[in-house]
């Protein structure tokens, strides 16, 4: 600071010099005209917390706040912390619809597959393996070091739909043979796995297949895809696991026998028996 003191401000015929440090007081400190922060009236020193890829937002959040809590006693007596923007109420708002969302569509998945099983025992197998695979899903992506997030619960509402094909592949062809061919239930399970096991291992891949290469995007796409096609991967090999176990075992255990006298075409295909059967010449008869 001495040197800006003797910068000569002016410099006088008689060989006198006025200086900096005559007019002014000169003193070394930082000062950023392009910029200027203030909070309530005060000024104010602002930082921005960014996120990396792949970071969760929530989780940053709290630790930046639990950090500047424990500094908070060290800091001077007129200065204090505070966050006066905070993104993170909208993403917990984002994920509570997410979550709702993910909510209706498994109640309007059971209501579809009462409505063409119209038995309420094998309606109950699939919605009793769909939350089982979610559950298994979500210790799959802590697993990986994934968190629970708008696009891991959009990839879960995205494979509800393919969770209860599964079972319901298996529970189809339980039915069948116990209609067709009047076995128990044990024993038609048995036969039924036999026959679709292979079909089930085989939709599995393909299915894995078609989604896993979005978990490769380089760049910013691709921090954004991989988790939602982490998901989807886990999702479908936890259904597929499910299909082979759980749905067999409970498929034994709740599906009732059915009688003789009953038809022997499965009561899902009951559904559609009033319908027509060739609506388009149906349609011709009357134009």
């Amino acid at each position: 600071s001495e040197q800006f003191r003797q910068i000569i401000l002016r410099a006088n015929p008689d060989g006198s010099a006025i200086h900096l440090g005559d007019v002014a007081r000169v003193e070394l400190g930082a000062e950023s005209y392009l910029t200027g922060s203030t909070l309530n009236g005060k000024t104010m020193a602002g930082m921005g917390i960014q996120l990396t890829v792949g970071a969760n937002a929530l989780a940053t959040a709290q630790g930046v706040r639990d950090r500047l809590e424990e500094l908070a006693p060290s800091f001077p007596a007129d200065i204090a912390w505070s966050t006066p923007y905070d993104t993170t109420p909208f993403i917990s708002a984002s994920v509570e619809e997410v979550i709702k969302t993910l909510v209706e569509a498994m109640v309007l998945v059971f209501i579809v597959m009462f409505l063409f099983l119209q038995n309420w025992r094998a309606t109950l197998i699939p919605t009793i393996v769909v939350p089982v695979a979610l559950a298994g899903a979500c210790f799959g992506l802590l697993i990986f070091g994934y968190s629970i997030n708008i696009l891991s619960l959009f990839g879960m509402v995205v494979a509800i739909g393919i969770l209860v094909d599964d079972a319901i592949v298996v529970v189809e062809n339980v039915e069948r043979i116990m209609a067709e061919e009047g076995l128990p239930p044990r024993e038609a399970t048995v036969k039924a796995m036999g026959q679709i096991t292979s079909a089930i291992i085989g939709i599995t891949l393909v299915l894995i297949t078609v989604f896993l290469p979005m978990a490769f995007f380089p760049g910013t796409s691709g921090g954004i895809y991989r988790q939602f096609s982490v998901t989807l991967a886990v999702s479908i090999g936890f259904s597929a696991l499910l299909a082979l176990t759980l749905t067999p075992a409970l498929c034994a255990t709740l599906l009732k026998p059915h009688r003789a006298h009953e038809p022997e075409r499965p009561r899902n295909l009951q559904f559609g028996a009033a319908l027509p059967r060739n609506p388009m010449g149906k349609l011709e008869d009357w134009v």
